[in-house]
């Protein structure tokens, strides 16, 4: 699989993708993606998060095989290699 289908997959359910693991500090059923928009490059998504009932901005970028989650007064979520396989995986197999 390129680089530009796993970004594409990972970004098209990003809502799922940062909902199916551990990484999150925050309750998984409160964090919503209210609006996102790719950048020209292909591989950063910026918007905004709803946690709760505050919208915060968010940032993600996508290198070579890791996520990278900037979410202002959080800070950074890296998301390595192994976590968006597992994601991969689990969304083939559905």
């Amino acid at each position: 699989m390129s680089e530009k289908e796993i970004i594409d997959k990972i970004f098209a359910r990003f809502e799922e993708f940062i909902n199916s693991n551990d990484l999150m500090l925050v309750n998984i059923e409160e964090l919503k993606v209210v609006w996102a928009v790719r950048d020209p490059d292909g591989k950063t998504l910026k918007g905004f998060l709803r946690i709760g009932k505050k919208h915060i901005p968010f940032y993600a970028s996508f290198k070579k095989t890791e996520l990278t989650l900037w979410i202002p007064s959080i800070g950074h979520i890296f998301y390595p290699d192994k976590v968006v396989k597992n994601f991969l995986e689990e969304d083939e197999k559905k």
